[in-house]
C-alpha cells in the first residue's frame, strides 16, 4: 500500500480511473438498454468528462449519477428525481465494484508498479 505521498497520488489516480471507467459502462449499458461490447468502447468517448467530475472519491457516486443523469436524460423538470433514482440504483454498483474488483485491481496494479522501491529499500536496509 502507498508509503509516499507520491504513491498515494498515483494509488487515488488508479483508483478513480478505474471506478470511473466501470461506472461509465454500467450507466451507458443501462441507457442502451443492455450490455454488448461497443459499450467498451463508447466508454472510452465519455471518460474524459466523467474524470471531470471525480473531483473527491468520497462524492464520486452521486457527483458522477448527476452527470449521467444529465448527459443520458438531459436536463427536464424531473431532473432531481431522475438524478436521486439513479444514484440509488448506482451505489450498490459501486460500492461492490469498488470492493470486489477496482479495489483489488489496483492495490496489484499498484505493487507492480512499485515493486522496484520495495526491493530497492529491502536491499538498502540489509
Amino acid at each position: 500500500m502507498p508509503k509516499t505521498k507520491f504513491q498515494e497520488v498515483i494509488f487515488t489516480i488508479l483508483m478513480v480511473m478505474v471506478m470511473v471507467y466501470a461506472m461509465v459502462v454500467y450507466n451507458i449499458a443501462f441507457d442502451q438498454g443492455g450490455m454488448n461490447n461497443q459499450i467498451f468502447l463508447l466508454a472510452f468517448h465519455e471518460f474524459p468528462s466523467m474524470v471531470i467530475s471525480a473531483i473527491t472519491v468520497c462524492f464520486m457516486c452521486p457527483i458522477m449519477s448527476f452527470i449521467a443523469t444529465v448527459l443520458f436524460q438531459g436536463v427536464n423538470s424531473d431532473l432531481i428525481a431522475n438524478w436521486l433514482q439513479i444514484a440509488v440504483r448506482n451505489f450498490p454498483m459501486a460500492l461492490c465494484w469498488q470492493i470486489f474488483y477496482a479495489g483489488p485491481l489496483v492495490r496489484w496494479i499498484f505493487g507492480k508498479i512499485f515493486r522496484q522501491s520495495k526491493e530497492r529499500e529491502a536491499a538498502t536496509a540489509a
